[in-house]
């Protein structure tokens, strides 16, 4: 074999049409494969993101229903609709079922806790939502925390103090109102 020569040149062009069309088929193999694996696992990924904020929103739903039934019957107390021992209880049920369901978003739906959407958000620069999400978490907290204590300076008062229990009432629907707010920047 000469140097000029080179391994094509024995073949017949009809072979090396052949070589070339089933290099160009494989390469477009490769390439629809490539293609198929990423967008399966982009798919993948979005329904895990998916997911996980649908959860978390149905979670934030409960709360704020609990919440709005708490405003509501704060507002027929009010108004003697409803006897103040049966407003307690509901308060007290709402109480229970609004931690419990506080400490389940932290433990299971805060983005946090996810390391797939941790590392989703942080391949796309988002870490900020992470944060943004923290700190709602801390104003709800601190604003239901608020609530609460209200709520208790008005159990304390009811029925000694008619015109200090006027303000308080309002107060705690005031800050219920704080609280809504609050769980909004949540979700």
């Amino acid at each position: 074999m000469n140097q000029n020569e080179s391994i094509f040149t024995n073949i017949s062009v009809t072979r090396k049409l052949n070589l070339i069309i089933g290099v160009m088929i494989l390469g477009i193999v490769v390439l629809f494969l490539t293609g198929a694996s990423g967008l399966i696992s982009n798919q993948t990924t979005l329904v895990e993101s998916y997911n996980h904020m649908l959860n978390s929103n149905i979670a934030i739903n409960e709360i704020n229903d609990s919440l709005s039934d708490t405003q509501s019957n704060s507002e027929s107390v009010s108004d003697s609709s409803i006897s103040f021992s049966d407003y307690q209880n509901m308060i007290d049920d709402s109480k229970v079922f609004i931690l419990a369901a506080l400490e389940e978003y932290e433990a299971t739906h805060l983005s946090v806790n996810n390391s797939e959407l941790s590392a989703l958000l942080r391949e796309q620069n988002y870490q900020e939502q992470q944060v943004q999400e923290i700190d709602a978490l801390r104003s709800f907290r601190n604003s239901f925390t608020q609530y609460l204590i209200v709520e208790s300076q008005l159990q304390n008062l009811r029925g000694s103090d008619e015109k200090n229990e006027e303000y308080f009432v309002d107060l705690a629907q005031s800050q219920l109102t704080n609280v809504l707010l609050n769980l909004q920047q949540l979700s």
